[in-house]
């Protein structure tokens, strides 16, 4: 016995075994529980419907019902001509009754179904938990082992293979290490030391910390020979620089969603780029004899300034750090983005990263000098992150410097005034 059903969401109709009798079963339109009535509440639910009419007592004439009285007017009408005024009427009206159903049928069956899709995709969206407030728990990761700093290839026994530079100032070169111990992070490490030429004293000269930009802040990218743009000044200038890769390969134009995940897991494992910073900090300490452990920095422009600040945010042996172009705020440039279902789902954990990896999250914790910089039409990241910064540093009483220069866009006023004011702001703290 096959017993019918209908949904009170889409209005779909359909007959089921009646081993189903007393159950729920799942509308096959829009996903809605429909109820499948027993046999018994059937028979309960027709008794409810009205009654035939009784017959009249003899003598008396019969009660016609309204039923029978439609029926006459059917009946009446059924001796008009089909073409005349009133059927014609009746038979346009019923058509658009017809055509109206239809239509108020397809468009609740429409909605219902558009709302099942929305609650499927707002089941994806993630909810923001209070780890993200959290700080990343670096000190706790072992560092990789000084030991392994041993290059893969190259002359040099502890740098690697020299580049070619053109600069009468400092040597320049390329080491590719990998961590033997598999408890220690960032299995890979890819350095750029550049070191002033001439003969230095033992922690007799500054050191500063460079990571690459151009990210998105979601992944990570390598510090390619090309860059050094952003980082030799600083070792013409008589200081030590490591240049360090925060991702094992770059990140191509156009990513696949493949490429997108595979590339954000690996950033988000190294918190960041904290633990490729960190590493770098334990080869300059332990490799550098040159390097000063008391004047050690950290600078980057852009996204690799963010890193800057949430490097210092987070290690206690940074003398200061330097950001150029700053986005302090990660969660405000990305938060729209990461909270789309779709990026959710591809990015797992994402919401809560853009928030624990943004350096406004941490900013209570910065302690030492920070010195800012940053272009008023830079057109890429405006400049009220860091005068937010800057402002909220001072009301701490934090020692900040904070620059700005009316033209320029995003990129050249870094190399022309950017990293020069930076230089000086490192000469003058060097001293003290």
């Amino acid at each position: 016995m096959s017993i019918p059903i209908s949904c009170s969401e889409c209005f779909w109709e359909a007959k089921v075994p009646g081993q189903y009798a007393g159950k729920v079963v799942k509308c096959k339109e829009c996903g809605a529980r429909v109820p499948v009535r027993t046999p018994g509440s059937v028979k309960r639910s027709s008794s409810k419907q009205p009654s035939k009419v009784k017959s009249a007592p003899p003598g008396r004439p019969k009660k016609v019902s309204a039923p029978q009285k439609r029926s006459r007017k059917r009946k009446k009408q059924a001796d008009e001509p089909w073409h005349s005024p009133q059927k014609l009427l009746g038979l346009v009206l019923a058509v658009l009754l017809t055509i109206g159903g239809l239509v108020v049928r397809v468009a609740v069956r429409h909605m219902a179904r558009n709302r099942n899709a929305n609650a499927a995709q707002a089941a994806t969206v993630e909810e923001i938990t209070q780890e993200a407030w959290t700080p990343f728990p670096l000190a706790s990761v072992r560092p990789f082992p000084v030991s392994d700093f041993v290059p893969e290839r190259g002359d040099h026994p502890v740098y690697g293979e020299r580049e070619s530079v053109d600069s009468d100032l400092y040597d320049a070169y390329h080491g590719v290490y990998r961590a033997r111990d598999g408890r220690a992070h960032g299995a890979k490490l890819e350095l750029y030391t550049l070191i002033p030429k001439g003969g230095h004293e033992p922690h007799s000269l500054p050191c500063v910390l460079v990571a690459p930009a151009g990210t998105n802040m979601l992944t990570g990218t390598t510090a390619g020979p090309g860059d050094h743009p952003e980082a030799a000044p600083y070792a013409e200038a008589g200081m030590v620089v490591v240049f360090y890769s925060i991702a094992d390969r770059d990140m191509p134009d156009d990513p696949t969603n493949a490429q997108l995940r595979m590339g954000y897991q690996e950033f988000k494992g190294n918190m960041a780029g904290l633990i490729p910073a960190r590493n770098a900090l334990e080869f300059a300490l332990h490799k550098i004899p040159e390097v000063d452990p008391d004047l050690i920095y950290s600078a980057g422009h852009s996204s690799a300034g963010t890193l800057s600040l949430l490097f210092a945010e987070h290690e206690p042996r940074l003398a200061g750090s330097i950001a150029y172009a700053v986005q302090v705020d990660v969660n405000g440039a990305l938060g729209e983005i990461v909270a789309e279902p779709d990026v959710c789902a591809l990015l797992p954990g994402i919401r809560d990263f853009v928030i624990r990896s943004s350096p406004k999250t941490h900013q209570d914790r910065i302690t030492k000098p920070v010195y800012l910089f940053h272009a008023l039409d830079d057109s890429i990241v405006p400049n009220g992150d860091a005068r937010y910064l800057y402002d909220a540093l001072r009301r701490r009483n934090i020692d900040v410097t904070y620059d700005t220069v009316p033209h320029g866009d995003h990129y050249f006023p870094m190399i022309e005034e950017g990293i020069p004011n930076g230089i000086r702001w490192i000469q003058r703290h060097s001293k003290r």
